[in-house]
Parts: structure tokens; sequence; C-alpha cells
């Protein structure tokens, strides 16, 4: 599943990325719904524009040692911070992300 696609549970479908950043990274809603991402450093993750996509979510695990700071689309503003070995659940009402964090 995408981010961008309504969230449905499907035991059988199960559609994640695993990544090292190397910078900044900026989600698009083709992404996987699903992301487990090790900063190798204090990153950015940047949401796609929440406009007009109504329940879309993303799902972020911070598998690294420093936090991640996730902004909105502007890239200037903090939605909100995932720390280490931490959850992220970003989802969109259609005007703007909300979000949940906590331990893993």
């Amino acid at each position: 599943m995408s981010i961008g696609a309504p969230y449905r549970h499907d035991s059988n479908i199960e559609e994640y990325s695993t990544t090292v950043m190397a910078g900044n990274l900026s989600l698009k809603y083709e992404d996987a719904d699903k992301m487990y991402l090790d900063g190798d450093g204090a990153r950015n993750v940047v949401l796609p524009n929440p406009v007009g996509a109504p329940g879309a979510q993303v799902t972020i695990v911070n598998t690294g040692g420093e936090t991640l700071t996730v902004q909105d689309v502007d890239a200037s503003t903090t939605n909100g911070v995932v720390a280490t070995a931490e959850i992220g659940v970003f989802y969109s009402d259609g005007v703007v992300w909300n979000h949940l964090t906590g331990v893993a």
C-alpha cells in the first residue's frame, strides 16, 4: 500500500521501505506507507501536501540513533519528531497532517 491509499487492513499485503538516509527525505504519495528509517545523523523527513488527500497515512519507524524531525510540505514547519526506537504515525484529514508518536 502507498501513502496515498486510504488505510485498509489486509494481512496479505504489507508494503514497507527500509532506508539509511544520506540526507533529508521528501516523501511522495507513491512511497511505501511504512518506512523504517535510519537517519545516519539528525535528519528531516518532509511530508507531501495533505490537501485533497484525506485518509493518507504513513508510519515512520526510527531505527537509527538520532531523532528524525518530520516537517510539513513547506519544509520549515515541524509537524512532529520521532526519537530513536520510536514510531510516528502521520495521517492526513485532507487539509493538514496530524500525528501520534511513541515508543515502539
